[in-house]
């Protein structure tokens, strides 16, 4: 089975792998924004556990450098577990526009989403939904229903960790 790592996006040298990385990608803002359990950050990049290999990671200026593994298999799942193909540019300035979600990206910039075992646990159905494309599904289609769809309240101070954003919609 082939994995499509592409050879741009991939460069080995001396036990090193190096991932290619658009920017803003900031890789000690994503393994630090609470979606990551297993890494050991430090100054120059963090420690960890993939594919039941001990691993190193650091960002470079080409890119993300990986130590530990060299199979293109557990490449292509790093690569897509910390979401380096994720269009963050784009992501951020989509958030710009928003009035209440725009304050967020001076302290976000870089952020990818990383790929986890996601479970949505519905409060209207019995059974959960699993796994990131049956999750993808349910708010692709959540969203498709939303019609005039605004924010009408922020809960949570300033600096403050946790916020929700109340929305109404028809």
């Amino acid at each position: 089975m082939t994995f499509p790592v592409a050879h741009e996006r991939l460069t080995r040298s001396a036990g090193v792998v190096i991932l290619a990385v658009r920017p803003p990608y900031h890789l000690i803002r994503t393994l630090q924004c609470g979606q990551a359990f297993r890494w050991r950050v430090d100054g120059a990049g963090a420690a960890g556990m993939f594919s039941g290999r001990p691993v190193r990671i650091e960002q470079t200026a080409g890119g993300i450098a990986v130590w530990g593994l060299t199979a293109e298999k557990d490449l292509f799942g790093l690569r897509r577990y910390l979401g380096l193909d994720e269009p963050l540019a784009s992501i951020e300035d989509r958030l710009q526009r928003d009035p209440v979600l725009r304050r967020i990206v001076p302290h976000t910039s870089g952020i990818a989403l990383m790929r986890q075992d996601v479970v949505f646990r519905s409060p209207a159905v019995f059974k959960p939904y699993q796994g990131p494309e049956a999750v993808r599904r349910l708010l692709a289609a959540v969203i498709a229903v939303f019609e005039d769809f605004r924010y009408v309240r922020e809960i949570g101070a300033e600096g403050a960790r946790d916020h929700a954003l109340v929305f109404q919609t028809r």
